[in-house]
């Protein structure tokens, strides 16, 4: 079983508390295969902020809010706006919650942090005082998992539940301790990640795909979130399939149409007019999220993203643009 955590703020989002996580369960006993990985979010307290980058500070107020108008094309707020805080704060408003997704094998956890972006972000190191903070607040969190879990789900949630609880009489007080500890969790780590198959690196979440996805697209690229040339590797696909996730749509080209609208665009080929690049990732990235989703796509969807790698193979040749083909055909 793994924990990962993520401290979030207005301003900064990641893993900065060290390998709290790794702590928790190093060392944990068999206690079912009901639950794969926990998903913790920590949501920070905005204030006091942790300091910016000296180049970001340094910077005047107004070429701030000029800066971020010309990336976001006039719809963005800088951190010195009222606003800025405005999302995250709500989603502490709703309080603590965990959820247990049995189909995918996950708990969802949300925490209201008592830590603030400055206890995180605001220091190079992790320290004792930091690490021991952040393990109790996702031991707290992880306290009602006995309540949702049902008798054939395949976990010993109080076993689980006592052993990290446990593991808090063994934080490390110093920060020699501390360092020690860290080093010998990245070691273990690092042999964990070795012994991974490219498939168990991707951590795919396949409760969201349709039950064939993988024997449909066999090959662990079709789903790397960090390979450009795959569908959903790059910023524009990996953007739309959060949203057809979100939505589901019956009908892709449907979808994508709307989608680009919401985009600010009046229609895919006001995109194709703007930027051929995108617009072919976005057709390519719709085709595939139908086919990972539903199975298959339709024909109208699929021959624009055949069209879409016969210019990008024009542009950039690569293997990759023939695979994606095959796919498709």
């Amino acid at each position: 079983m793994q924990i990962e955590i993520n401290c979030s703020s207005p301003t900064y989002g990641g893993d900065s508390v060290g390998r709290v996580g790794d702590f928790l369960v190093d060392g944990l006993p068999d206690v079912g295969s009901g639950i794969e990985k926990i998903e913790v979010d920590v949501l920070l307290r905005s204030e006091p902020r942790a300091p910016r980058d000296r180049a970001v500070e340094d910077m005047p107020s107004e070429e701030i809010d000029a800066l971020l108008n010309l990336i976001s094309g006039g719809q963005a707020i800088g951190p010195d706006h009222p606003e800025w805080s405005r999302d995250h704060d709500e989603r502490r408003s709703k309080g603590p919650s965990l959820t247990f997704r049995r189909a995918a094998r996950r708990v969802s956890v949300r925490i209201v942090s008592d830590l603030s972006e400055l206890d995180v972000y605001g220091t190079v190191d992790v320290t004792p005082d930091l690490f021991a903070s952040a393990a109790r607040e996702v031991v707290a969190g992880l306290e009602v998992l006995p309540r949702r879990i049902k008798p054939d789900d395949d976990v010993d949630a109080r076993t689980f539940l006592s052993f990290v609880r446990a593991r808090l009489d063994a934080l490390p007080r110093t920060q020699d301790e501390l360092d020690l500890v860290l080093e010998q969790l990245h070691a273990a780590a690092i042999r964990r990640w070795d012994a991974m198959d490219d498939w168990e690196r991707l951590d795919v979440d396949w409760s969201v795909f349709a039950a064939d996805a993988r024997e449909r697209l066999p090959d662990p690229f079709f789903f790397d979130p960090a390979d450009d040339e795959a569908p959903h590797g790059n910023d524009t696909g990996a953007d739309l399939l959060v949203t057809y996730l979100d939505e589901l749509p019956g009908d892709g080209m449907a979808f994508l149409d709307a989608y680009v609208v919401d985009m600010g665009c009046e229609s895919l080929s006001d995109v194709a007019d703007i930027d051929t690049w995108e617009h072919d990732e976005l057709v390519i990235a719709a085709a595939f999220a139908e086919i990972m989703v539903r199975g298959s796509t339709s024909a109208a969807l699929a021959n624009l993203a055949l069209q879409a790698l016969d210019r990008r193979q024009a542009e950039a040749p690569s293997p990759r643009n023939e695979q994606l083909r095959q796919a498709l055909t």
